[in-house]
């Protein structure tokens, strides 16, 4: 635990140089994942049966972040992405990766569109407008764009000029994805040198702008102050599941480092607030309309998964031991289960759980290796996500030595 502490101390003091802090971690990592190794440490061991979904071997497959499910409602379709070439090169050395379907009725995959505005944490954020109609982002004529794509037509229905980063029914959010490039390079697309630091919500039937916020205006009804000059990006936006508010988390670095306030955008009166000032603020996700499940923390000692009222601002810690499980990517299921998983630890070794909040109990459904091949810009977080139906859970491993989505009985409604 004390290791787990200065490790994070260290790493929060280096977020001033990122370039630094990422060759140190990487040769720390590299040697002790070398006794890992030798103490035959570094083995994935699932606790289900998985299955695979790629189009054939000689690709890899994935299909991104922890916030969307690939799985249609009807759970009849599974959305991915494929790439011929290697994840463990940087995405921006990468021309294009293809946008896929799987059709579980047919047993059949489908390859729909080759994209070029990706990368390997989020993809081209891919996603389900619904059963019928999807949308994923692409560069084209010098600027990024989504595409709307109909699987009963099998082809676009519509372009817009806004690539989009959540999407809940028919409408998005968006912001330039070359200013995440540049400041939270790991989800950015490197298409484009210039960007803008506006936040719109548009809408996907008209392609129009229905709200609009600049950093500017946000830092001013935030009321940031700070009496030095700092770089500032926005990052990690999610509707509320009834679509009339945002989250997301304002990133800002200064000498001693990096801070974030996570931020709540209320879409129906153009309210923007502060919900958490002055923290470590990593992963969250939403347990309905009011509230909000997050691992976050005012200093490394009291980083915690968190239960937070939008309405009051109240926070209340969930795990009483949160560094046995560590920071990772949430999702909450029937107000009872989080279902997460940790970063690589020494051995290179990646856990995937599932918490029961009532009974206070902890079930690890899997042990998942990533060499250090996928480090950095090429790391393969498992990112889990559940079905609609709560039976499947989905994550992407690299534990085969390649980029590959695979699925699993979830076990929560069984």
């Amino acid at each position: 635990m004390l290791l787990e502490y200065v490790e994070r101390k260290i790493s929060l003091a280096l977020s001033k140089y990122p370039k630094v802090r990422d060759v140190i971690k990487f040769f720390y990592l590299y040697i002790a994942s070398l006794f890992g190794i030798i103490l035959n440490k570094n083995k994935t061991v699932i606790q289900s049966k998985i299955y695979e979904i790629s189009i054939d071997d000689s690709e890899e497959s994935f299909f991104g972040y922890y916030d969307h499910s690939p799985m249609s409602s009807n759970g009849r379709y599974v959305l991915f992405h494929s790439s011929a070439f290697s994840t463990k090169r940087h995405p921006k050395k990468v021309k294009y990766i293809s946008i896929c379907v799987k059709d579980l009725l047919n047993n059949k995959v489908y390859k729909l569109y080759d994209t070029r505005a990706f990368n390997w944490q989020q993809g081209s954020r891919l996603m389900w407008i619904d059963d019928d109609n999807i949308i994923f982002n692409d560069y084209e004529n010098n600027g990024y764009i989504s595409v709307v794509y109909s699987l009963s037509l099998m082809k676009v229905i519509k372009k817009i000029n806004y690539p989009i980063y959540d999407v809940n029914n028919y409408k998005a959010v968006t912001l330039d994805f070359s200013w995440l490039a540049k400041y939270d390079s790991d989800y950015g697309y490197y298409n484009k040198k210039s960007f803008s630091t506006d936040i719109s919500i548009i809408n996907l039937n008209t392609g129009g702008i229905e709200l609009f916020l600049s950093l500017d205006e946000m830092l001013k009804r935030t009321n940031f102050k700070c009496n030095i000059d700092v770089e500032h990006v926005v990052n990690h936006f999610m509707f509320a599941p009834d679509g009339r508010s945002v989250m997301f988390i304002h990133r800002y670095y200064t000498p001693k480092g990096k801070r974030e306030r996570l931020i709540h955008w209320n879409l129906i009166n153009d309210n923007v607030r502060v919900l958490i000032n002055e923290s470590i603020i990593s992963h969250c996700c939403w347990n309905g309309n009011d509230e909000i499940i997050g691992f976050f923390g005012a200093e490394i000692d009291s980083l915690n998964y968190y239960r937070l009222s939008i309405e009051s601002c109240n926070t209340e810690k969930l795990f009483f031991d949160a560094r046995k499980y560590s920071d990772g990517h949430p999702t909450i299921v029937h107000n009872r289960y989080i279902i997460s998983d940790t970063y690589p630890d020494k051995n290179r070794i990646k856990k995937l759980f599932v918490y029961d909040l009532v009974k206070n109990d902890y079930r690890e459904l899997g042990l998942f290796y990533e060499s250090m091949s996928f480090f950095s810009y090429s790391r393969c977080d498992l990112h889990p996500r559940i079905s609609v139906d709560n039976r499947f859970l989905f994550v992407d491993s690299v534990h085969s030595g390649k980029r590959k989505l695979y699925f699993m009985r979830s076990g929560i409604c069984e």
